[in-house]
């Protein structure tokens, strides 16, 4: 099964039957974005390959293409590989934020049918919009130029990191995130007062804080939001200091901040 978002579902056929061989015995397409005339009776005119193809005709549609997605895994009841060409087409169509939950919608629908899923993305591994997919994916394989490959497992990446869970539960709040950020651009431990001050310039948009507003920004951070964020994993928190700093792992979070719109 492939979706396919860069060419149509003959060109991608065409690929493959140059880059590999015979065709699988069940094909199913899903081609997203691509002109298939419609006839008089509203139906897709008649293809020229010999596979279900699926249309869905423009590409920021991904509730769409989800549907589409699960009614091709449901009709296939044998080991099912699906190849979807290409991510870097629906990130020019869609934010990061839309695409985040959209992938992992979809991995759960191949998790849920016992399926492969191949998700191609033609850019740098580390480019900010693919980053936070990463932790999702099972494996992650860079190609080179040269035709090199560099594969790093789950494993390898979660090794390097906060647990995922933990830390996307910790960036649910905008003032821990605002915190994090801070940290994330001041070199060693920053006093809990400092902080204060910038999560609260940040968010009421002043350049000194009344005296009140401090406070309350004081208080609840260190209650509340550096506690959260030292759990997680991606802060080092010495409260009887009353000083803190990011953890190496933090840099993990970086690209999660930066989907944010604030």
């Amino acid at each position: 099964m492939a979706v396919t978002c860069d060419k149509s579902a003959e060109s991608f056929l065409r690929t493959w039957r140059r880059s590999v061989g015979t065709l699988p015995d069940r094909v199913r397409l899903v081609e997203v974005g691509g002109a298939i005339p419609p006839t008089e009776d509203g139906s897709s005119a008649e293809r020229t390959v010999q596979a279900a193809v699926e249309a869905v005709h423009r590409p920021n549609d991904l509730d769409g293409i989800l549907s589409a997605v699960a009614s091709a895994l449901a009709a296939n009841d044998g080991e099912t590989t699906v190849v979807f060409d290409s991510l870097t087409t629906a990130f020019e169509h869609v934010s990061p934020r839309e695409i985040i939950p959209f992938f992992d919608a979809v991995s759960e629908r191949l998790a849920d049918a016992n399926a492969v899923g191949y998700f191609c993305y033609h850019g740098a591994a580390d480019d900010s919009e693919i980053a936070p997919l990463r932790v999702f994916a099972d494996e992650m394989v860079e190609v080179t130029d040269e035709g090199g490959r560099d594969v790093r497992s789950s494993a390898t990446m979660v090794r390097d990191g906060p647990p995922l869970d933990g830390m996307l539960e910790a960036l649910g709040s905008r003032r821990r995130r605002d915190a994090l950020r801070y940290l994330l651009d001041t070199d060693g431990a920053v006093a809990i007062d400092e902080l204060a001050t910038a999560v609260a310039r940040r968010e009421i948009g002043e350049m000194e804080p009344e005296s009140t507003q401090h406070r309350q920004y004081y208080s609840t951070l260190y209650q509340l939001h550096l506690p959260k964020l030292d759990s997680a994993g991606l802060i080092d928190y010495d409260e009887r200091g009353h000083r803190v700093s990011a953890r190496d792992g933090a840099r993990w979070a970086a690209s999660f901040l930066a989907l944010a719109e604030e």
